[in-house]
């Protein structure tokens, strides 16, 4: 009966191992279960905000290319505006240019007038008359219009008007 008591003693001791490692087992699944409920909260959490990421890169690739289609409808419009602006500065200066021809020769024209006026008391009508032929004798009315001429095929519309405009006043 001694031996029948130790093994009963033995497997009394080995239950009560087993029941406390029971125990603890169920509080370590316990606190697993726990963890994997917030883990799958986490995981939640992140599969959103993963959402929430890609809708705003959609969104933001989107409003850039927006963006771009009206920079570059801005720049092509800049750039065209710009190309204008040349071509005016260009007229301009072949305005200015033929404008102080013009001056010039008028001024040239004024002083030989003011030279000739005692000639022109004695003789009015001479004096209108000379201006041409003076002209003439320079080569300045030919040339000076085949110049404008050639060089109003390069300008816009309203430089050959003023050209002719010009012309008409030599």
């Amino acid at each position: 009966m001694a031996i029948e008591l130790m093994i009963d003693g033995l497997l009394a001791i080995l239950l009560l191992v087993t029941i406390g490692y029971a125990i603890m087992l169920n509080r370590k699944l316990n606190q697993f279960r726990n963890l994997r409920e917030e883990m799958q909260g986490m995981v939640g959490e992140f599969a959103q905000a993963t959402q929430d990421a890609e809708k705003g890169i959609a969104s933001l690739q989107s409003r850039s290319q927006t963006l771009g289609s009206d920079l570059e409808k801005q720049v092509s419009a800049v750039e065209g505006r710009a190309s204008e602006a040349r071509s005016l500065a260009d007229d301009l200066v072949f305005l200015v240019e033929k404008g102080t021809s013009v001056a010039d020769r008028l001024e040239n024209s004024v002083s030989k007038g003011l030279a000739a006026t005692p000639q022109a008391a004695e003789k009015p009508s001479s004096g209108r008359k000379a201006a041409p032929k003076e002209r003439k004798a320079t080569g300045g009315t030919a040339q000076d219009q085949n110049e404008t001429r050639k060089a109003s095929d390069s300008v816009s519309p309203e430089a050959r008007e003023l050209l002719k405009t010009l012309d008409g006043i030599r």
